[in-house]
């Protein structure tokens, strides 16, 4: 691990792995968001109750905490890209 935190960590896993992401960051560091393939269904079918509650679990990113701290988050969806 870098001492001081990562430049730019990519997470495309979502609410299972934003929160350590963030905190990976150094100052003036980007957390790129390309996906939330922790909260899609492995077999098809949608379970709302676990998709509810991995939203609720999805971190928040303050402003003004993101301006204290000098980091950054940039999001995108592949899917619209095609």
């Amino acid at each position: 691990i870098a001492p001081k935190g990562y430049d730019a960590v990519y997470d495309a896993n979502g609410v299972s792995t934003l929160g350590a992401s963030w905190d990976l960051l150094a100052p003036m560091g980007k957390l790129v968001i390309y996906g939330f393939a922790s909260m899609l269904p492995r077999n098809g079918r949608v379970n709302w109750l676990k998709l509810a509650w991995d939203w609720l679990r999805t971190p928040r990113f303050n402003p003004l905490a993101m301006t204290q701290t000098n980091r950054s988050v940039l999001a995108c969806n592949l899917s619209f890209l095609s």
